[in-house]
């Protein structure tokens, strides 16, 4: 039997990409082969060990194995010289202070002993800070990704929003978060999307985390010239950058699983081409948990959300594949009635022509 074959989109949603591991616990047990993957922040680097694995199976057993460790260890470690900065920049952005020290800047600038390079330098750590490291996820990253087996895996997609800085980053989360843009009509610019394996390996690791630096609690990472931040950020009116179907459209992939981890995701399937089929997986609950959330890997939760990944999936995905199953089982019904129906047709002209012959012979007889 010819197992099921889809694409995955994995949306963003920081500790709550633990649903996620459910999700590909059911997708395994209805044996279903993932083709490629899409994702933004959390689910960019769920979707790096997606890709990298043998099936879906053991994509889930090394999901699961990440996840609980990711419960059992200390994750967010605190970047004391990264919330110095912050605290600074926090606190003389807006001050007569803070105006001196620009033009400080401006007057260092043009200082043969220090020079641009110099100030530029700084002000960049300074708009760079962070309150967590992400030392400690690169190296979770780095024990459960192989860069071998993700070169030769499954085409990975992921979407990454171009920073506009750490204030304007974060104030732009904030209001995603509190759905502003419904209110006052707003959007944010659009995520861009990139294909991991033709980056050069060693940026790889860099663009995942990229993709998954949530403002303020991580710093952005820069590729090609340019610095890149949470890629759930871009298109917040419609979930564009937070769940990144269109990379997977434009590799000409038609039967798409999307997965959401927020029951009202603005995201919606009919802004896509018709052709595309989509099997959508969301929450079944009311949404759970607020911004704090996001960065809270605690173990009793992980296990909940991978608890209402795998029934989630079991009912929205069982439900839309028995839909199609039972579909197709009426089209066989059909087409053998179709055939039973010919093939008595053409027993009923047999059986005419015997009847002819016979009649004609005993005429002949007579």
């Amino acid at each position: 039997m010819n197992r099921e074959s889809y694409a995955i989109v994995l949306s963003g949603g920081g500790a709550k990409g633990a649903y996620q591991v459910g999700v590909l616990q059911a997708l395994a047990e209805m044996d279903i082969h993932i083709s490629a993957v899409s994702g933004a922040s959390i689910g960019s680097l769920n979707g790096a060990i997606v890709a990298s694995a043998n099936d879906t199976k053991d994509a889930y057993q090394r999901l699961d194995q990440l996840w609980t460790t990711l419960g059992e260890t200390n994750v967010l470690e605190v970047d004391s010289m990264g919330l110095i900065h912050l605290l600074a920049m926090i606190g003389l952005k807006k001050t007569a202070v803070g105006k001196l020290m620009d033009l400080g800047s401006s007057l260092f600038s043009k200082s043969p002993l220090l020079g641009s390079d110099f100030v530029a330098e700084k002000k960049r750590m300074l708009e760079n800070a962070s309150l967590l490291k992400d030392s400690p996820l690169q190296t979770l990253m780095e024990h459960y990704l192989l860069p071998e087996a993700l070169a030769k895996g499954l085409p990975l997609y992921i979407s990454l929003f171009h920073s506009y800085g750490l204030l304007e980053d974060f104030g732009m989360g904030i209001a995603g978060s509190f759905r502003w843009q419904e209110i006052f009509g707003v959007d944010t610019p659009k995520s861009e999307f990139m294909h991991v394996q033709s980056l050069p390996q060693e940026q790889q690791t860099s663009a995942l985390l990229a993709s998954a630096a949530i403002p303020l609690f991580f710093k952005t990472k820069e590729l090609e010239g340019k610095c890149f931040a949470d890629g759930g950020m871009g298109g917040m009116a419609k979930s564009q950058g937070n769940t990144p179907i269109q990379p997977l459209i434009d590799a000409g992939y038609k039967n798409i699983i999307v997965t959401h981890l927020n029951d009202a995701s603005l995201w919606s399937r009919w802004d896509f081409p018709k052709d595309v089929h989509v099997l959508e997986i969301r929450p079944q609950e009311e949404s759970f948990g607020g911004l704090m959330d996001m960065v809270r890997f605690d173990p009793v939760q992980i296990s909940k959300l991978k608890q209402r990944g795998y029934a989630d999936t079991l009912y929205c995905i069982g439900k839309a594949l028995g839909f199609v199953k039972t579909f197709q089982k009426l089209e066989q019904h059909k087409r053998l009635l179709e055939v039973a129906t010919q093939a008595s047709e053409a027993s009923d002209k047999l059986r005419d022509q015997a009847a002819m012959r016979w009649k004609s012979l005993l005429k002949t007889q007579g």
